[in-house]
């Protein structure tokens, strides 16, 4: 028999079939009974198998089409064809769907028509009669090979996007037209908005789009350090400034030189290292701790914060001097619930790089799901939705994200309106004369929240919006406190 078939005994064989038992197939070849042949066998084997005559009829479809819809997921096609031969119809197919791999086989083998066939875009060659065992890893290899390759460009897709600014709301086109203004001069700019609004997102945009690019972005939340270590953080030190300091440390000025220095929440520095920042603003330059000699560093700042700090300078706990500085170009975020129009792109944006991330089959949302995104208050902002988003892609088990994926928001919805309408606060505290403490009441909801993410303490702190520190030090008083048997809290968290 001039074709072998697959032997059971072949273990290579029978891994490749059955990791792509619904492998969309197309044969081109000219030869109906071979032709007939290889569509019997491969869909005996779970394929889905089409099979053309020549190569005109499937590049028409293409043409017509996208690569993007492109039915098959691989292509095995003969030399020696009417019309055109399988190496124009490589080169053509490579143009329309550089993502669909093509195997060519063909009786006139030979290295300079192998190289030919390699050079226009074929992932492999195979000779007649054919093996259909080494066909089959053939087929399995070039599939996965260009799976792989279209997982990588989704990957860097998503890195790439991880800077990029979604604005379809007037607010946001005109912050985005402001970022595109600013980056490329050297003007401090505070960037001011509700928690969760895509602060350090515009700062990255900023650095992105300037001469500074080619250099770090550097980037510290003032408010998750302790003040007693924030200052070596910014500054450094040198080796025997005080206790503990064993060896010399470059600070964040310095490792930003040439770049960008992003102070997220700088609203919660302290008035000590107000002063010691406006310094170095004014003359561009650092003293590392223990040293005397200053060092010049060529670094712009952009700063951040959910305060007002005008606010805080009236209140005199920001000093003015400090917020003229910074305050050069401000621009203000919006929060989500006054650019509603950027809450389905937004929504599009996190889906693609949760489901890419994730590995997940979920191929979108349905048009309840974004209805209801849309109709949400969303409190936490960006950060919320991003959370919301990828929660649904992990959990969802159909094909596309409905509103039970995201019954998490309704609840939450019935909660703020319990807790709005004083219902909540009422169930909390109860009717006693003995009302909580502040940090009573404060232990309660950590606990909650940390049961509603399933004890999982990132998605809390996030939750949450406070620093890991912070967070490990209420759940230790959480799991200290005292509670009456079959209470909620006498529960172990699992954390």
């Amino acid at each position: 028999m001039p074709y072998q078939l697959a032997s059971p005994q072949h273990a290579c064989y029978q891994s490749a079939v059955r990791k792509k038992e619904k492998l969309r197939l197309l044969v081109i070849e000219d030869d109906q009974d071979l032709a007939e042949v290889i569509e019997k066998h491969f869909k005996s084997l779970g394929y889905h198998v089409e099979c053309q005559h020549d190569a005109m009829g499937p590049l028409s479809r293409l043409r017509r089409g996208t690569a993007e819809r492109c039915p098959w997921d691989v292509i095995l096609t003969d030399l020696m064809m009417p019309g055109i031969d399988g190496i124009e119809f490589i080169k053509q197919m490579h143009e329309l769907a550089p993502a669909v791999p093509v195997v060519l086989m063909t009786a006139h083998g030979g290295l300079e028509t192998a190289v030919r066939a390699v050079r226009e875009g074929a992932y492999d060659f195979v000779t007649k009669p054919l093996n259909f065992p080494k066909l089959a890893i053939s087929l399995e290899r070039a599939t996965s090979f260009y799976e792989l390759r279209e997982e990588n460009e989704q990957l860097r897709e998503v890195i790439q996007s991880g800077s990029r600014i979604v604005a379809k709301s007037p607010a946001m086109k005109g912050i985005l037209d402001l970022v595109q203004r600013v980056a490329k001069s050297a003007a401090t700019v505070l960037i001011t908005g509700e928690s969760g609004t895509g602060k350090e997102v515009v700062a990255r945009a900023i650095h992105d789009q300037s001469d500074r690019k080619d250099h770090s972005f550097v980037a510290i939340n003032c408010a998750a350090i302790p003040e007693t270590l924030l200052e070596s953080e910014l500054f450094g030190f040198v080796k025997g400034a005080f206790t503990g300091a064993f060896e010399k440390k470059i600070g964040l000025f310095e490792e930003a030189d040439g770049g960008t220095l992003f102070l997220d929440e700088i609203g919660d520095l302290s008035p000590a290292l107000q002063a010691k920042l406006l310094r170095v603003l004014q003359e561009r330059n650092i003293k590392r701790i223990g040293e005397t000699k200053p060092r010049a560093v060529n670094v712009r700042v952009l700063a951040a914060t959910h305060r007002n700090l005008g606010q805080e300078v009236a209140e005199k706990r920001f000093r003015e001097d400090l917020f003229f500085r910074l305050n050069v170009i401000p621009i203000r975020i919006p929060p989500l619930r006054e650019r509603r129009e950027d809450i389905i792109p937004l929504a599009e944006h996190f889906f693609k790089r949760s489901r890419v991330a994730n590995h997940s089959a979920v191929e979108g949302f349905s048009k309840d799901a974004l209805k209801q995104l849309a109709a949400m208050p969303w409190p936490g902002n960006v950060r919320e939705l991003e959370n919301c988003v990828e929660r649904a892609v992990v959990l969802s088990q159909g094909t596309e994200i409905g509103p039970s994926d995201l019954s998490v928001i309704e609840e939450f919805e019935v909660a703020t309106k319990a807790l709005n309408g004083g219902a909540l606060l009422d169930q909390v505290m109860g009717d006693g004369d003995t009302l909580p403490t502040l940090n009573e009441l404060s232990l309660q909801y950590i606990e909650w929240v940390v049961r509603r993410v399933g004890g999982v303490r990132e998605k809390a702190r996030k939750v949450l919006d406070i620093d890991r520190k912070t967070l490990y030090k209420k759940l230790r008083e959480i799991q200290c406190s005292p509670s009456e048997p079959g209470d909620a809290a006498s529960t172990t968290l699992s954390i």
